[in-house]
């Protein structure tokens, strides 16, 4: 991987993307950031994160899950 990486579009800031390598926290960052957003009160179905394969996705919702009281 390049020691920097940048996007081709400019996004809007309430966009977060996190790129990453493996075993670099990418899930950890996602469901915190997930959580986090949830506490401040936005509702969960107006969150869309999104994941390569549905045993990712749903390790996300089980963390995220775990997170939240």
């Amino acid at each position: 991987m390049p020691d920097t990486f940048t996007f081709p579009y400019q996004l809007p800031k309430e966009i977060t993307l996190v790129y990453g390598e493996a075993g670099t926290g990418k899930t950890t960052v996602i469901t915190r950031r997930i959580a986090y957003l949830i506490e401040q009160g936005v509702k969960p179905e107006e969150i869309l994160a999104l994941a390569f394969g549905e045993k990712a996705a749903g390790e996300m919702e089980e963390r995220v899950d775990q997170l939240l009281p």
